[in-house]
């Protein structure tokens, strides 16, 4: 791969001014920081803001709604938070903010239910608290998808093309997004990391991921980070 200063290969990614201007100009996300929690690499970056646009971008909006609606308040934290990590790594702070905020109404109505042993809320009986929080969150969102739109994925590198960064960095992303495109890369990442001498922790990472338990992987796919002394962001 030929990158040149400024980390862009005209014949891999789109074009180099196109790129950087593209990045510029992204409402909702400061490209620099995304940038910089995956190592400056924009292909993989690129193909994180098209999954973020195809997936959380599709998806949030009417999932929370319908886990709120529910009283499912487990569920619509684990989406606020999922959606909070996710905006983060990828720049797009403002949105990682409010889905916060978001996170921890979710969690105020689950543990007062808790603590009282009434019946967990409704969307309907919560209206007061959530409404605004939930539209600002889902306004912040369409501002933020509405700038990829015109974004392409990249063509997919090779598995063996990818630094022990990119595959970290993936993997936690797919971890957080509870997205099963995981499984298969635990399973490269199971072959990297063991011929690097770290097969017993990359054989829990796949484990967890087999079982579905993808808190437990993420946590091992921080702490094999940690360990090697790359930043991805927990």
């Amino acid at each position: 791969m030929n990158l040149n200063s400024n980390g862009f290969d005209p014949t891999d990614a789109p074009a180099e001014a196109d790129s950087a201007a593209a990045l510029r100009e992204l409402p909702g996300i400061d490209a620099a920081v995304g940038l910089g929690y995956v190592g400056h690499k924009p292909l993989l970056y690129f193909r994180l803001l098209v999954k973020f646009r195809d997936g959380h971008g599709r998806n949030f909006a009417p999932d929370f709604c319908d886990a709120a609606a529910r009283g499912d308040w487990a569920e619509a934290r684990r989406l606020a938070h999922t959606l909070k990590s996710v905006a983060r790594t990828l720049g797009a702070l403002p949105l990682g903010e409010l889905a916060s905020r978001l996170e921890e109404i979710c969690r105020e109505q689950r543990d007062a239910a808790a603590a009282t042993g009434a019946p967990l809320p409704r969307a309907g009986d919560a209206d007061g608290l959530l409404r605004a929080p939930t539209e600002a969150v889902i306004a912040e969102l369409a501002t933020v998808v509405s700038g990829l739109k015109g974004l392409d994925a990249p063509a997919a590198e090779d598995a063996g093309d990818k630094t022990p960064q990119e595959l970290l960095t993936r993997l936690a992303y797919l971890l957080r997004s509870r997205d099963t495109a995981a499984n298969d890369l635990a399973i490269e990442c199971d072959q990297a990391f063991g011929k690097l001498g770290y097969a017993a922790a990359a054989g829990a990472i796949v484990s967890a991921v087999g079982r579905y338990d993808y808190e437990q992987a993420l946590h091992g796919v921080l702490e094999l980070a940690r360990e090697l002394r790359i930043a991805v962001e927990g």
